[in-house]
């Protein structure tokens, strides 16, 4: 059956299609077959059904972009998947002090790249090695 994307709500990841009929149908993103996902005007081809709650709509799929639009007005998903969660997400600036330290992901909270310099890890690691060196040689000098 072919329609036109009536609503959709990006909070929720509910959608509504009207048919050839008139008639309004629900159907979430994850019915949504391909890449593409809904805006709002847009033909589509789906799969109707009936249920006790009304209308619904399975296998969706946007054929054409709504009147007066193209692909290129589409926001880009600007998305990247967490190396720990796998989940898509968009990733959280922290900062310290007006620096930008790392990314971390808003669903686990691990960090997805870290911004902090090398330099100082390394200025740190040298001088707690010479630490534990004098600590070492005053220890073995004293005997």
């Amino acid at each position: 059956m072919r329609g036109r994307i009536k609503w959709f709500s990006t909070e929720r990841g509910d959608v509504f299609i009207t048919d050839e009929r008139n008639e309004d149908h629900h159907f979430s993103v994850r019915d949504v077959v391909g890449s593409a996902l809904p805006n709002g005007g847009e033909s589509a081809e789906f799969d109707a059904g009936h249920s006790g709650r009304g209308a619904f709509a399975r296998r969706v799929r946007v054929v054409a972009p709504a009147p007066g639009k193209s692909d290129q007005g589409r926001a880009r998903d600007d998305r990247v998947v967490c190396g720990y969660c796998q989940r898509r997400m968009v990733p959280r600036l922290i900062t310290h002090r007006g620096n930008v330290e790392r990314t971390v992901c808003p669903f686990c909270t691990e960090t997805y790249e870290d911004f902090t310099p090398d330099f100082p890890r390394l200025v740190l690691w040298i001088l707690g090695i010479g630490v534990v060196l004098s600590v070492l040689s005053t220890l073995l000098g004293g005997r």
